[in-house]
């Protein structure tokens, strides 16, 4: 299968390029159909890759420098204890649809994830017994550790949005291929189920 996406300098990642700008198309080759394009519900390397440009988390890791830098937060405050982190998210995230990005979009992840009713059970695990998690103001939700541990930042700081004005009526289990609002630098324009090469008996 081929996947093809092309991106338009939205992401936060992508402030380098003007606002709108068109950074071209990027495809991706896979072996076999996928059951999805949907990591959370299909973990795989290829999926993981998709999703990763389509949605954003909080934070990430320098590509240079052993420190976190902000994505969707743009800056964070880490309670004396160790166990508290308050993120605000970035006044420049938007939804591909113009939409602000907000705090109640990733609490909305958070509570996807952790829906029993979910396929998710694989990111959910990760997340039980070490992050609670509670948006107050628009742009601003706090992350609290139930023991002080060095990943719990990294717990909360790789929660993604996703875009609840879009999703708060749907299935999460059924969205596999189509993803029509994201917040990264790149959109999905189409999946072909096409074998490269075809044979037949002499």
């Amino acid at each position: 299968m081929s996947a093809a996406g092309y991106g338009y300098g939205r992401g936060i990642r992508s402030n380098c390029q003007p606002e709108g700008a068109e950074w071209g198309t990027f495809n991706m080759w896979g072996y076999s159909f996928p059951k999805s394009l949907n990591m959370w519900l299909d973990y795989n390397h290829f999926s993981k890759e998709i999703m990763g440009m389509l949605f954003e988390g909080l934070v990430d890791l320098h590509s240079t420098k052993n420190e976190p830098i902000g994505i969707l937060a743009e800056s964070w405050i880490v309670s004396e204890d160790g166990k508290t982190f308050t993120f605000k998210i970035n006044p420049k995230a938007k939804w591909s649809d113009g939409r602000e990005v907000t705090a109640e979009d990733v609490q909305f992840y958070f509570d996807i994830m952790m829906d029993k009713n979910n396929m998710t059970s694989l990111f959910a695990s990760t997340l039980i017994g070490s992050t609670d998690l509670k948006w107050s103001i628009q742009r601003q939700l706090k992350s609290k550790a139930h023991e002080k541990h060095w990943s719990n930042f990294w717990s909360a700081g790789s929660l993604c949005a996703f875009p609840k004005h879009i999703w708060k009526n749907v299935d999460f289990n059924k969205q596999n291929f189509e993803f029509p609002v994201v917040s990264g630098p790149y959109k999905i324009k189409e999946v072909k189920k096409k074998p490269l090469f075809t044979s037949r008996a002499t």
